[in-house]
């Protein structure tokens, strides 16, 4: 107990001082990042700075000398102090008293929560466990995983041995359990305790440190909430709290970059294929959270549902890390088709796909733009000036002074390039996307004979397109020679009547054999892949569409001929 205690006042404390401040009382640091610093090593005689300290990491490494460590470690070299001597030290620093610390305050709470993970873990394991055994078997989870995650079960009321029971014989008192989240009272006079769990697939929540705070519960049956965390108390504080870096901090390979991620679920099943991801609690993530990610890796993909609370919550989560951004940070949001999550994507499109989602995930200078695009309803001085606005009052959200220069000069550049070409949304990194005007950010997927296909689409439907992009489409061959010679039947039927209806033209086209090539012109399978809903689609915004299909068609023909030769 006394050890535990130790380690937990250290972690507090860690929580608490930037290693820097520690290091910089005794030594000259010279700033080279958001987080890092170098100096003249302490520990032997150099003339070459090799001595490194990462605030976001915690530790500092001497590329010299070899010498490595925390802050304890620091202090306990420089002052030949050992471990209780340095905690005693930096306790005081950090303002904490070593006999009334959180960890101290609360070291029963957290025994409790500790026994409990076991008592759900065993649980798991006996018959009373067989129905959650299987779920999580028919959801791909197998022993391996559900150990790492130290997955539980919590019984049935009528089982012969609940929590409850398990507790007190170890000798805690229903009021103690009561404070720690896993029980609660029945009646006013509190008379009447029952478990606050019940019949659920249990996941503890354990910090980085590898305490256990609280725990997620999944439903085995009818019961609502279908998810449900502990309740609130002294030491489960859920906007404080991201799932799943307890696993990360134990795989050092993984800090080269996390996902980001909505639930508990969705990092399990991300581990369960390979992918190192964290989550906050079912609750729009805090500025807090965003703090320890970033400190956790310095490349992250932001992965939420693909339904619409999911991009809502994205969105939310990009305005909090605009604010929050960080010198060799690298934050990526990838928006998933199909309202699906992250697990449904890879089991329906596969983990090639998902891996290549995450590659063309959106960056910060990407997000900004297209929201900003999100407001243009036409090409008019007035729309591109709420547009221009929206783009640069973003832009200064960004603390990091180095950072919100950067940024601000490549989206003047993307400004003053669509001032004199309007048509095109030209993307970086050879990447055009397409956006709607409301609260949805869908990207497009379509490869080369569905672009071929939308744009012979749009023009049926919208007739009057032809007089826009005749010069442009004009010259522009369809690789797929069928689909070309429905664009030439259908430029020559526009030509000749200009004033043609979208029935008429159905009409002719059915006549000549094209309709099952166009999917007897439904649109449905097209349109959805716009990022406009149906009701949405009109000449103007149409317009917008072609130009880039006609545009993307282009270019991905001038990259062919450019690999050719």
């Amino acid at each position: 107990m006394r050890k535990m205690l130790q380690q937990n006042l250290s972690d507090e404390i860690k929580s608490k001082l930037k290693i820097s401040d520690v290091i910089s009382q005794r030594i000259s640091l010279n700033k080279k990042g958001e987080n890092r610093f170098i100096a003249l090593c302490p520990f032997h005689s150099e003339k070459t700075p090799s001595f490194n300290v990462l605030d976001d990491k915690g530790f500092y490494h001497c590329f010299g000398c070899g010498k490595n460590g925390d802050i304890f470690n620091f202090v306990m070299e420089m002052d030949k102090l050992d471990f209780k001597q340095a905690v005693k030290l930096l306790s005081l620093q950090a303002g904490i008293s070593i006999h009334d610390n959180v960890y101290q305050k609360n070291s029963l709470i957290y025994n409790i929560l500790e026994e409990s993970m076991l008592f759900f873990s065993k649980k798991l394991l006996d018959d009373e466990g067989k129905i959650t055994r299987q779920y999580l078997h028919d959801r791909g989870i197998n022993y391996e995983i559900s150990v790492k995650f130290s997955l539980g079960y919590a019984p049935h009321l009528n089982s012969k041995i609940t929590l409850l029971n398990y507790l007190t014989d170890k000798g805690f008192t229903l009021e103690d359990i009561c404070k720690s989240g896993l029980a609660k009272k029945k009646s006013q006079s509190g008379d009447r305790i029952s478990p606050y769990f019940i019949n659920r697939l249990m996941i503890p929540i354990i910090s980085q440190y590898g305490k256990v705070l609280g725990f997620g519960a999944r439903t085995l049956g009818n019961i609502q909430p279908k998810y449900l965390n502990s309740p609130e108390n002294e030491v489960f504080k859920k906007r404080k709290i991201l799932y799943g870096t307890n696993n990360i901090k134990k795989r050092p390979e993984f800090n080269n970059y996390l996902i980001l991620t909505e639930g508990y679920m969705d990092v399990i099943a991300l581990r369960n294929f390979g992918f190192p991801a964290i989550a906050s609690l079912g609750t729009s993530i805090t500025e807090v959270q965003v703090e320890q990610a970033l400190n956790l890796s310095d490349n992250i993909f932001v992965v939420f549902d693909g339904d619409e609370a999911g991009k809502n919550a994205m969105l939310r989560a990009f305005e909090k890390f605009l604010k929050l951004l960080k010198l060799g940070k690298k934050i990526k949001f990838v928006f998933l088709s199909d309202n699906l999550d992250p697990e449904e994507y890879i089991r329906q499109k596969g983990l090639k796909l998902f891996k290549t989602k995450l590659e063309k995930g959106l960056s910060i200078v990407d997000m900004i733009w297209f929201m900003g695009l999100k407001l243009k309803k036409d090409d008019q001085p007035e729309s591109n000036a709420i547009f221009w606005k929206f783009v640069r009052d973003k832009v200064n959200l960004i603390t990091n002074f180095d950072l919100r220069i950067a940024i601000k000069d490549e989206l003047e550049k993307r400004i003053k390039n669509k001032r004199y070409k309007n048509k095109f949304l030209n993307i970086n990194n050879n990447r055009s996307f397409m956006f709607n005007h409301t609260t949805n950010s869908v990207l497009p997927e379509i490869g080369v004979d569905l672009r071929y296909k939308a744009i012979l689409m749009l023009i049926i439907h919208f007739p009057d397109l032809y007089h826009h992009v005749k010069k442009n489409i004009i010259n522009v061959k369809f690789k797929n020679l069928e689909f070309n010679e429905i664009k030439e039947e259908l430029l020559k039927i526009c030509s000749a009547m200009p004033n043609i209806n979208t029935m008429s033209l159905k009409t002719i086209l059915k006549n000549k054999g094209y309709a099952s090539k166009l999917d007897d012109f439904n649109s449905n399978n097209i349109f959805s892949r716009f990022p406009l809903t149906s009701k949405e689609l009109n000449l103007e915004k149409c317009k917008l569409l072609i130009d880039e299909l006609i545009y993307m068609v282009e270019k991905s023909e001038i990259k062919k001929s450019n690999n050719l030769s």
